[in-house]
């Protein structure tokens, strides 16, 4: 039995779906990183945009293997990492409240709060949970409807994170006003 401790770059190598194409993508890196350090006098900078790839980096050793010949950057985090866990336990409360339509971009059906996801609530509470593609979406899948007892459905547009994503439904809150959604 083999007692050595092996690397976690060594691991992840090796339960790649072909541990020699990864070894030699790992290589080619390095040499194109080399490359630029001659010819710049500095490490690549590149920038993890999404956290989990950060955590991904980590874990299998890359983030080592690449030390000082580039410069990994936490970036700002894809709106999935980046919304706080109070945000989607706030965003389950209002789904599970009487009469609420909630429409939010589908990546954020699975994202786990304290106590379970939109996807959850949904499966689970039947809570009605509508996805959207678009902040244009939201007016065509939430519709406003009735409750069982008669009353009138409100819908809320639950997004997060990004900057370009508040810009956007920002200009469309402003058009479902004007037109007097």
């Amino acid at each position: 039995m083999d007692t050595a401790v092996r690397s976690p770059l060594a691991v992840a190598l090796d339960r790649s779906k072909d541990p020699a194409l990864a070894r030699r993508l790992l290589d080619r890196v390095k040499d194109l990183a080399e490359r630029f350090i001659a010819r710049h006098g500095r490490p690549a900078a590149i920038m993890e945009v999404c956290g989990s790839h950060t955590h991904a980096l980590a874990e299998t050793g890359v983030k080592d293997a690449l030390r000082g010949v580039v410069r990994l950057i936490s970036g700002p985090g894809c709106p999935v990492c980046v919304t706080d866990q109070a945000e989607i336990d706030a965003m389950i409360a209002l789904a599970e409240g009487e009469g609420r339509i909630i429409a939010t971009f589908g990546d954020m059906l699975r994202v786990p709060g304290s106590r379970g996801s939109l996807m959850k609530a949904k499966v689970e509470k039947g809570a009605d949970v509508r996805v959207v593609y678009r902040g244009s979406g939201r007016r065509a899948r939430a519709s406003r409807g009735r409750t069982a007892t008669g009353e009138p459905r409100g819908s809320l547009f639950c997004v997060y994170g990004r900057d370009d994503h508040a810009v956007r439904v920002g200009h469309r809150q402003h058009e479902c006003r004007r037109r007097r959604f």
